[in-house]
């Protein structure tokens, strides 16, 4: 699966991770801010961010808790319902079929690099997920660690006891996570002849009824594939936004953020009649502006919040945009 657009999936994605985190007494800040997470706001379930940094994010955490099955165990019987609007398509779901079919029609509006399908078997069906093969391998392991525990928590949605997940093939590259996975499910688990993980369900469990989840409401309005929410130009701006908030950002930060090489970002950043350096000021203009509005904070930590040297820096940068110092703009903007 090869594709020349910036992979994006929704913040919601990584709400059970850090909610894992926090249960176990810890705090997610520190990972969010190694991977260029860090001025997120989780609460914000549809924004979009860096699908490579949510993975690396996850990949951080299992390195730094020595869990090889963290994909697994940051699944709870909620995590599926709080991803947002995906996790809304519940309410008009009846079965774990219903819902699994929703959410791989779904799947393109909650991130750009995945692909999931479910096939027709009338009593066991099969679900497929695919991510490309130029992702990290340990993080895509874990990723799909994540994605088998969602079947697996939307099959036990049905109160049906016993066994839920019938066959477990994992994808070609990913002998070592059998190991991790092995200890969670009583089934076969496989090597798949692709880079595909393929997850059959028990007969009977996919047509069950699913229980009503206590916090099930159905947010109103149109969802768009994020390829079409956001193009090139706009996730640049949005990656480098998050970047500003933990380092200093560069173009070959921004290319490892996107998975592409940095003469292949410097390309696609001019064929879309743009640079780095151009994107960097529209970004560092949008939030002086915003936050000169506001009126909250000092001017020097203003400065050093968008990556200036001092402040000296922001009042030229300031002077250029808007032919006027910053407090007097901050004064004009108030007024």
């Amino acid at each position: 699966m090869v594709s020349s657009s910036i992979p994006l999936i929704r913040t919601g994605s990584i709400r059970p991770v850090t909610a894992w985190i926090e249960a176990n007494g810890g705090s997610a800040d520190r990972y969010l801010s190694g991977v260029g997470l860090g001025r997120v706001d989780l609460d914000q379930t549809e924004r979009p961010v860096a699908m490579l940094a949510a993975l690396s994010f996850l990949h951080r955490v299992a390195r730094a808790e020595g869990a090889s099955d963290l994909g697994l165990r940051v699944i709870s019987s909620d995590s599926f319902w709080e991803l947002g609007r995906l996790g809304q398509l519940a309410v008009a779901a009846k079965t774990p079929r219903d819902l699994l079919t929703l959410v791989s029609l779904a799947s393109p509006r909650f991130c750009t690099h995945q692909r999931i399908s479910i096939d027709s078997h009338p009593d066991a069906p099969t679900v497929r997920f695919r991510l490309p093969e130029s992702f990290d391998k340990d993080a895509a392991h874990l990723t799909h660690q994540y994605n088998l525990g969602m079947v697996a928590s939307i099959c036990r949605a049905t109160g049906f006891p016993g066994r839920h997940i019938a066959r477990i093939r994992v994808p070609t590259d990913a002998r070592g996570s059998v190991d991790a996975i092995r200890p969670w499910f009583d089934c076969p688990i496989e090597i798949a002849t692709s880079s595909t993980l393929d997850v059959k369900i028990e007969p009977g469990i996919a047509d069950c009824l699913l229980l009503r989840h206590p916090s099930m409401a159905q947010e109103r309005g149109v969802w768009l594939p994020l390829r079409e929410e956001l193009d090139f130009r706009s996730s640049a701006m949005l990656l480098i936004g998050d970047m500003l908030a933990d380092e200093t950002p560069t173009v070959g930060r921004l290319a490892e953020m996107s998975g592409m090489s940095q003469r292949t970002m410097q390309r696609r950043l001019e064929a879309s009649g743009t640079s780095f350096s151009a994107l960097l000021d529209e970004v560092r203009r949008n939030a002086a502006i915003s936050a000169l509005a506001s009126g909250d904070g000092s001017l020097s930590d203003l400065a050093a919040g968008l990556g200036y040297a001092g402040q000296s820096c922001l009042t030229r940068a300031v002077r250029r945009w808007m032919g006027a110092p910053p407090r007097e703009l901050r004064e004009r903007l108030a007024s």
